[in-house]
């Protein structure tokens, strides 16, 4: 494998060391081997325990431009002798290595013709689904912009520019700076957005679907050692052609470790919205409802993994630019996890037994959702695995009807459930192999669906010139 020193980030050319690690794995010895040693507990991504990695490396390029020509056309053969009216768009990409460890980048009339399509979802509950990012330009260091609850409370979220309804919003120009100055790690962002029209469906007449935007990030944090750090970031979403319509959001996030087993982390965040002149703040409480926050602690060692954390949203929780899939909730989740070595038995790895759970309750303390698992996991030398048992207590609870679709209403109510599932499979890494997996489910209190019962089993055999595979349910 070859690495083109073109596609990574470092300072001036020359003799340096750099941090690194590698990870095998071997599947027909269930074998994960490191270049560096780590602790079981660890993953490779524990950058503070890679390797050192001793190279001269050859002066960076400090200026790439890829510009870019896209011209289109347009005839309706409905009109006789219709002329053909053609379009032509320029622009372009540009980074810019300032020194060793700052890079602007900048745009102009981006394009993400080349982006890939997004999944197919299916929204089976009440909230709304998160769809990642997958426009080059806004992938390009994004960690340093995260903060907050992944996929749940984001405070920064990059879909919301360029993006409205599922249609494209026409960027004019951006720029982006990120990079390390003294001890800080910053992120600077400013994107400039234009009207976007489309047609409506009902009146067949041109319109506004989104004004003219900009869209500002500032972020700044500091690592200091053994895991921590402590950082702040502000976001913008400002009409330019309206004062009055404009939401602000700011945030400030921590991670404290504690040796190598322990580590705290958190945020909190609050938005400012402009009520519509005349009307009241629809929230309540602090900050009228436009608050957010977050805390959880991690212990991990070779016998035992812990985890817990809480989040509680105000009801008006609104970073317009960020990503949040409901409001007005609190929010807890833990797991207790195992590891249990027969270091006297060659052919058996360990036992996991292990509970984990997570429940969310309104402002007003009413239970809308939990799930509480119980589980043990049989690990063997050779790969093979079996979970017995795999118990899921489940809840959903609603305060007021919810309209599927119409005329299809759940009524309000709590509705319980218990649910079993096994799964398991024989060595992965062998010419023949099997895997299985079954769940039942039913009603315990409450109102609930009927019991259902689901199993599946598939037989698969390879060899370096046929396979074939086959299924039961």
């Amino acid at each position: 494998m070859r690495i083109p020193f073109s596609t990574l980030r470092y300072g001036a050319g020359g003799a340096q060391d750099w941090g690194l690690n590698f990870e095998r794995k071997i599947r027909r010895n269930s074998e994960q081997s490191t270049w560096a040693r780590l602790p079981r507990q660890f993953d490779v991504y524990r950058i503070s325990l890679a390797g050192t990695l001793t190279l001269e490396a050859p002066a960076r390029r400090t200026v790439t431009v890829s510009p870019y020509a896209l011209v289109d056309g347009f005839k309706d053969y409905r009109v006789g002798s219709a002329e053909v009216d053609f379009g032509l768009q320029i622009g372009g990409d540009a980074k810019i290595g300032i020194n060793q460890s700052l890079t602007l980048d900048l745009t102009v009339n981006t394009d993400f013709a080349q982006a890939e399509v997004d999944d197919q979802q299916v929204n089976l509950t009440r909230f709304s689904l998160f769809f990642p990012e997958k426009r080059a330009f806004f992938l390009e260091n994004a960690g340093t912009f995260t903060v907050g609850a992944g996929r749940s409370a984001e405070l920064f979220f990059s879909r919301r520019i360029g993006l409205q309804g599922g249609r494209e919003v026409p960027i004019p120009a951006g720029a982006r700076l990120t990079g390390k100055v003294g001890d800080f790690q910053i992120g600077l962002l400013n994107i400039q957005t234009s009207e976007a029209y489309d047609i409506d469906d009902e009146t067949g007449l041109r319109a506004q679907i989104a004004p003219a935007n900009n869209f500002g990030v500032l972020r700044a944090y500091r690592e200091f050692g053994n895991r921590s750090q402590l950082g702040a970031i502000f976001v913008s979403r400002l009409n330019t052609t309206d004062a009055d319509d404009h939401n602000l959001t700011y945030g400030i996030d921590g991670r404290l470790g504690i040796g190598d087993a322990l580590t705290f982390d958190g945020w909190a965040s609050i938005t400012t919205t402009p009520a519509p002149a005349g009307e009241e703040a629809p929230g309540s409480g602090f900050n009228d409802g436009e608050y957010g926050f977050a805390g959880g602690m991690r212990y991990v060692t070779r016998d035992w993994q812990v985890t817990t954390g809480y989040r509680q949203v105000g009801d008006a929780f609104n970073p317009e630019v960020g990503f949040v899939n409901r409001r007005g909730y609190r929010h807890l989740n833990f797991r207790f996890l195992r590891h249990l070595r027969t270091e006297s038995v060659p052919w058996f790895r360990e036992f996991r037994p292990h509970i984990s759970g997570n429940a969310f309750w309104t402002l007003g303390g009413f239970n809308e959702s939990y799930l509480v698992h119980f589980d043990n996991h049989f690990a063997f030398e050779n790969g093979a695995f079996f979970q017995l048992p795999g118990f899921n207590l489940t809840g959903e609870g609603l305060e007021e009807p919810f309209e599927i679709r119409e005329d299809i209403v759940i009524p309000a109510g709590t509705y319980n459930s218990i649910d079993w599932e096994f799964r398991a499979n024989t060595n992965r890494g062998a010419p023949s192999r099997c895997r299985s997996d079954g769940r039942s489910a039913g009603s315990t209190a409450g109102r609930a669906s009927a019991p259902t019962r689901h199993s599946r089993t598939a037989i698969a055999t390879s060899s370096p010139r046929t396979s074939a595979r086959t299924t039961s349910t």
